[in-house]
């Protein structure tokens, strides 16, 4: 009996999906490891406790506790042994001493155990969530990208066509409006054609090709784009780490993100803060001892996102 409660322990520690048993009152009897990883919290801690009464989870206990009544009723029919669903739970984080909510997708499952506790099961499915959107947005954009860029050569074409057929036929006022149309015409066909470019690539995103690099060289080599040899001449200012390691990375990718974070951190600060002291935008690195692993932010004074942008903030077009 003891060999057997050993070993159903023993498994259960090593479950990466969390595993709770509540009373019927929402009390909690026992859980495992895996719940306290998934929920980022001590779970462990609140045995003997009811579900409800811990900061964060109240909406999940809600959930659940409905969910588990709904099974209850169906159940006493002769329904299934097991109630399952998915549940998108916000948790809070700390990220630079700023709180933020991110969101996490769960798959749960409940089942009732003989003596009518409650049997709750979930893993953190948010990768495949992600995943699947970002494959659904990948066919979006190749089927988009092929049919806007078919028309745009036809139109960019006679539109020159048209200017070279004409030229010197008109009178010289019509002459100059025709030469100012046509290439208003062929400067936005040419403006389509890189955003269909860029829509297109985001579908076939090459695969990383990580290469030892230096992550504050990358950075000041960036930052010359943005006056790095006169600091603060674009209100954007520097702190990197001392003697940080070399990392693995794709020096292309990095650089265009970090392209990409700047400019929009800029925007954001002159948004917030159109002059003054708290119109700059840091950009730092941080060593991570005790995590081995370089971090690098891009900070401004922007009003930051609402929670509901932040969780599909890796989304294009959000």
């Amino acid at each position: 009996m003891n060999t057997s409660k050993t070993r159903l322990q023993t498994i259960l520690d090593n479950l990466t999906a969390g595993v709770m048993v509540l009373s019927p009152q929402g009390e909690i009897r026992s859980v495992n490891p895996g719940a306290s990883k998934i929920l980022r919290m001590p779970m462990s801690l609140y045995v003997g406790q009811n579900l409800m009464d811990i900061k964060g989870l109240e909406e999940l206990t809600l959930y659940v506790n409905e969910q588990f009544e709904e099974f209850s009723a169906f159940h006493m029919g002769g329904g299934p042994d097991y109630w399952q669903s998915t549940y998108e739970l916000g948790v809070e984080h700390s990220m630079a001493g700023t709180s933020h909510k991110n969101s996490l997708s769960l798959i749960a499952r409940g089942a009732l155990l003989p003596d009518q506790d409650r049997l709750l099961v979930f893993d953190d499915i948010s990768e495949m969530v992600s995943a699947q959107r970002t494959q659904a947005w990948a066919e979006v954009a190749r089927r988009l990208a092929h049919e806007i860029k078919n028309p745009l050569t036809p139109i960019q074409l006679s539109a020159e066509r048209l200017e070279k057929k004409l030229t010197g036929k008109l009178q010289e006022l019509e002459q100059v409006v025709m030469a100012k149309s046509v290439k208003t015409i062929v400067d936005q066909v040419e403006a389509m054609k890189r955003l269909v470019n860029e829509f297109r690539d985001f579908g076939r995103l090459p695969s990383a090709e990580l290469k030892p690099l230096n992550l504050n060289d990358l950075v000041r080599e960036v930052l010359l784009l943005y006056g790095g040899d006169e600091p603060n001449t674009l209100g954007i200012e520097s702190e990197l780490v001392q003697d940080g390691p070399m990392i693995q990375g794709d020096a292309e990718q990095l650089r265009q993100v970090l392209h990409n974070l700047i400019q929009n951190a800029q925007d954001a600060t002159d948004a917030s803060h159109p002059k003054g002291p708290a119109s700059k935008v840091i950009v730092k690195t941080q060593w991570q001892a005790d995590r081995q692993r370089m971090r690098l932010l891009v900070m401004d004074g922007g009003a930051g996102f609402p929670d509901h942008i932040l969780k599909r903030a890796f989304e294009p077009y959000v």
